[in-house]
């Protein structure tokens, strides 16, 4: 296999993939001499590899492949016709039993760096291809030249058009050639269009961003797309272009009416298995439990359909209106706030007076919100992580401030990538 040699490129190095990072590129065996980490993507362990080097940051030596020397045991070839251009996947290339072997792998270590026994970690679950409910493509018209719809290319500003995904739920994919039919002659941004897709219970809810031919023309076109194609919502810059009806969410009994650009977890399936994790992490005496970095009710609701008294705070002002507004359509008590956890978290009094808390951060984590529960935090904290090194870091806290770790339940709800996401149960 050999790759283009970038022109003005760096060293030449040579060498064994010995292990892959937490993004999902192979990890080079250092040359004697080296500053730090050299990453080379699409690689495998076992790969002996010539690369060139092509950029440094504080993580690492980023290169290319310029030849595939040798072949490592787990590598094969990869299913997918876009893979190795599209940006969207890293790891097609390595068999699917490596990938979650090594996702385990990453938890137990994590949960190692924590201070606590790895022999915790339960078996890896893992969702299934072509569920992936969300994207946000790149829509590009060069000049003489059809509209471009795609993911980035790997370290490119160029687009790849995807004709199919393995990835994502067929309703996403079929959606494209309708656009790209439907934008032509209307992009103006010169950067291209953010194309924000969600599947909604009811459809396709799709949000355009960027610069594109004004006037009613325009509008009464992409208002007939979307009629014809039965799409829930299309809105453009946050103005409405078209709704058949308002996209929502069922969670624990409610609908959600979801903001434009909404966080959704993943797939269907993975917010399904999360929730039962959460739920049976909760004891039932819990009367008070609060929802933190709650988003618009993804534990929140479906814990106070349960019976649960629950406080929500997200730092989302339209994620919490929504939330509020399920809440109080289907007859439920909850109590939701907005609320920056980072810069001003929950502590003292307001942590003392309930019996359990789940935190569902960002990939930053939530240090400073940590550090409070580990002072004043209920008996039962229940962590969902997307990050296994933050996740190690807050872990870490909680211990030192005397907690004990039940188990902990990996995801793997990003198939082909370096993602993976955990539940924990925390007592003491």
């Amino acid at each position: 296999m050999r790759r283009k040699q970038r022109k003005g490129g760096g060293k030449q190095l040579q060498g064994t993939i010995d292990s892959i990072g937490g993004r999902g590129d192979g990890v080079l065996t250092p040359p004697p001499g080296a500053d730090g980490p050299i990453f080379v993507p699409l690689t495998v362990p076992g790969d002996e590899v010539r690369v060139q080097t092509t950029s440094k940051s504080a993580s690492g030596t980023q290169s290319e492949i310029i030849e595939l020397l040798h072949e490592g045991p787990d590598r094969v070839d990869p299913p997918c016709p876009h893979y190795g251009a599209c940006g969207g996947c890293q790891l097609q290339h390595w068999s699917l039993e490596a990938q979650r072997n090594w996702k385990l792998t990453r938890i137990e270590e994590a949960v190692s760096r924590a201070g606590f026994d790895p022999a915790l970690v339960l078996p890896l679950e893992s969702v299934e291809a072509g569920s992936r409910r969300r994207a946000e493509f790149i829509a590009l018209q060069p000049a003489g030249k059809p509209v471009q719809i795609g993911f980035r290319r790997r370290s490119s500003h160029w687009v790849e058009v995807i004709e199919s995904c393995m990835v994502l739920a067929p309703e996403l994919v079929e959606a494209l050639p309708l656009l790209r039919d439907g934008l032509d002659g209307l992009i103006t941004d010169r950067d291209g269009l953010r194309v924000h897709l969600t599947l909604a219970d009811n459809g396709l809810d799709i949000a355009l961003s960027g610069s594109m031919t004004e006037g009613f023309e325009t509008q009464d076109r992409l208002a007939g797309l979307a009629r014809s194609a039965g799409w829930a919502r299309l809105t453009h810059n946050d103005f409405p272009i078209a709704a058949q009806g308002e996209p929502f969410v069922e969670l624990g009994g409610a609908k959600v009416a979801l903001p434009q650009r909404a966080f959704l977890q993943p797939s269907r399936d993975g917010q399904a298995i999360l929730q039962s994790l959460v739920l049976a992490a909760i004891p039932d005496d819990a009367k008070r439990v609060m929802d933190l970095y709650s988003g618009h009710g993804t534990f929140a609701l479906p814990l106070a359909e349960r019976g649960h008294t629950v406080e929500a705070y997200e730092s989302s002002a339209a994620a919490i209106t929504a939330l509020k507004a399920a809440a109080n359509a289907a007859g439920m008590t909850m109590h939701a706030a907005t609320r920056d956890l980072a810069t001003w978290p929950l502590s003292g009094a307001a942590l003392k007076k309930v019996q359990a808390v789940v935190i569902d951060p960002p990939r930053a984590g939530a240090k400073a919100q940590t550090e409070a529960l580990a002072q004043d935090g209920p008996p039962t904290i229940v962590a969902v992580s997307c990050n296994p090194a933050t996740f190690a870091r807050d872990a870490r806290t909680l211990r030192e401030g005397g907690y004990s770790l039940e188990w902990v339940a990996p995801l793997d709800q990003f198939l082909f990538t370096g993602h993976v996401e955990l539940v924990a149960r925390f007592y003491r």
